[in-house]
C-alpha cells in the first residue's frame, strides 16, 4: 500500500511473538531476577542477624540486671557491716573514755597521797620529830624491842621512799621484787646459799631436775648437756686425772657398702669405711669395729677404743684378731697378708678394744704364751659377732 494506491484498507498479519535480535529484553529480565533474588537473600540474612542481635541484647540485659542485683546486694551488706562497725567503734570509744576517766582519777588520787606524804614530812621536819638517815644507820638512835613481833598493816596507794631496813625483815607471804640488788648472801631453806659468784649446798645440788627439763646450755651452746646425759662440746676435752670408760670410744663415718654390727672396718675413702679383710693387704688396715648395722651410704658408728659390749660366746682372756670378711677370730689366718689384733675378751660379752698390727715375722711369739704346745691357738679359731648395739 502506498498513498497513491487509492486503497483505504490493508490487510495486516499480527504475530503473538516479538523479535529481539540482540536479546536485550531477555538479558535485562534475567539480570533483574538475579538482583531480586540477591536482595531477598540479603533481606533474609538481615532479618536473621536482627533476630540474633535481639537475642544477644536480651541476654546482656538479663546479665546486666543480675549484676546490678548482685552489686546492690553487696552494697546493702557493706552498708550493714559499716553500721555494725560504727556500733563497735562507739562501744570501744565509750569503754576507752571510761578507762581514761578511771585512770585520771587514779592519777589524781596518787598525786593527792604524794602531796599528803610530802606535807607530813615537812610538818615532821618543822617539829623536829624525824631523825636523819645517817643517825639511824650509825646506831645513834637504836631502839630495843622484840623485832619478831608480827602485826598487820594496811598501806594503800603508792609508797615512794628510799627505805633502809636494818637487822631482820620477815615476810610470811609471797613477795614480788623488781630489779633487786642483793649485797649479801641469799639462803634457801637453810641449806643452800647463793653469793656473788657461787652456789653452795650441804647436800646434792640439782640442776634441771624437773620432768619437763630438756637440756642445760652453757656459754651459749659451747657445752650442751641433754636430759639423757649426753654431753657435747665444741672445744677440747682435757682430763687431768684418770679417765674411766665403761663404754666405747666411737666416731662416725659413711658406710661404703652394707655393714653388720661387729664387722671390722677399714677406711676405703675420705669419710667412708668398708669391711676389712686380713687376706687383702689393702683392706687390713683396721680403723675400728662397727657398732650397728648400716646400709650403703648411711651413717655407721665406728668403735675405735674402750669396751665393746653385747657380744656373745667370747673366750675370756683370749686375744681376737682380724679374720676374713671383717670377722673376729682367736687365731691369725694362715693366709693373712697382715696380722691385726682387735682386742682382748674381758668377759663372754665384752671386748676391750686394742687395735694394732703385728708383723707376720712375730706370729710365732704371738701364738705361743710359753713353750707348752697346749698353749697353741688353733689355726681355725673361733669367731664372735655383736648381738644388738654396742655401748
Amino acid at each position: 500500500w502506498t498513498p497513491e494506491s487509492g486503497k483505504d484498507r490493508i490487510m495486516v498479519f499480527v504475530s503473538t511473538s516479538y523479535a529481539d535480535p540482540n536479546n536485550i529484553f531477555d538479558i535485562n529480565s534475567i539480570s533483574a531476577m538475579s538482583q531480586l533474588n540477591q536482595i531477598q537473600e540479603v533481606t533474609d540474612q538481615l532479618v536473621q542477624n536482627i533476630e540474633i542481635l535481639s537475642e544477644r541484647i536480651d541476654g546482656v540485659a538479663l546479665v546486666t540486671a543480675e549484676s546490678i542485683a548482685e552489686v546492690s546486694q553487696r552494697a546493702d551488706q557493706l552498708e550493714e557491716n559499716i553500721g555494725m562497725l560504727e556500733i563497735e567503734v562507739e562501744t570501744f570509744a565509750d569503754i576507752t573514755t571510761q578507762n581514761i576517766a578511771l585512770l585520771n582519777q587514779r592519777v589524781d588520787d596518787i598525786i593527792t597521797e604524794v602531796n599528803n606524804i610530802q606535807s607530813s614530812i615537812l610538818s615532821s621536819e618543822a617539829t623536829g620529830s624525824i631523825s636523819s638517815p645517817d643517825s639511824l644507820l650509825n646506831g645513834e638512835y637504836e631502839i630495843e624491842g622484840d623485832i619478831f613481833t608480827f602485826s598487820n598493816a594496811d598501806i594503800s596507794g603508792v609508797l615512794i621512799a628510799n627505805t633502809a631496813i636494818m637487822n631482820t625483815l620477815g615476810v610470811a607471804g609471797m613477795t614480788t621484787l623488781n630489779d633487786t640488788d642483793i649485797l649479801g648472801t641469799i639462803k634457801v631453806g637453810g641449806n643452800m646459799t647463793i653469793t656473788q659468784n657461787s652456789i653452795n649446798t650441804g647436800s646434792i645440788l640439782y640442776l634441771q631436775n624437773s620432768p619437763l627439763a630438756t637440756a642445760i646450755n652453757l656459754f651459749n651452746g659451747a657445752v650442751m648437756i641433754n636430759r639423757d646425759g649426753t654431753i657435747s662440746t665444741i672445744g677440747d676435752l682435757e682430763v687431768i686425772g684418770n679417765l674411766n670408760i665403761e663404754g666405747a670410744i666411737t666416731t662416725t663415718a659413711v658406710a661404703g657398702e652394707d655393714i653388720k654390727a661387729g664387722d671390722a672396718l677399714y677406711i676405703s675413702d675420705a669419710g667412708e669405711v668398708k669391711i676389712a679383710d686380713a687376706v687383702d693387704a689393702e683392706r687390713s688396715e683396721v680403723v675400728g669395729i662397727s657398732a650397728n648395722d648400716a646400709d650403703e651410704g648411711r651413717s655407721v658408728t665406728v668403735i675405735t677404743g674402750g669396751k665393746i659390749k653385747a657380744l656373745v660366746d667370747l673366750q675370756v682372756g683370749s686375744r681376737y684378731y682380724l679374720g676374713e670378711e671383717g670377722q673376729m677370730t682367736t687365731s691369725i689366718p694362715t693366709n693373712a697378708a697382715k696380722a691385726v689384733s682387735l682386742g682382748i675378751a674381758l668377759s663372754e660379752n665384752e671386748l676391750v678394744v686394742q687395735i694394732t698390727s703385728i708383723p707376720l715375722g712375730q706370729q710365732a711369739e704371738v701364738n705361743f704364751d710359753n713353750e707348752n704346745e697346749d698353749d697353741l691357738i688353733s689355726s681355725t679359731g673361733t669367731t664372735s659377732t655383736i648381738v644388738g648395739s654396742a655401748n
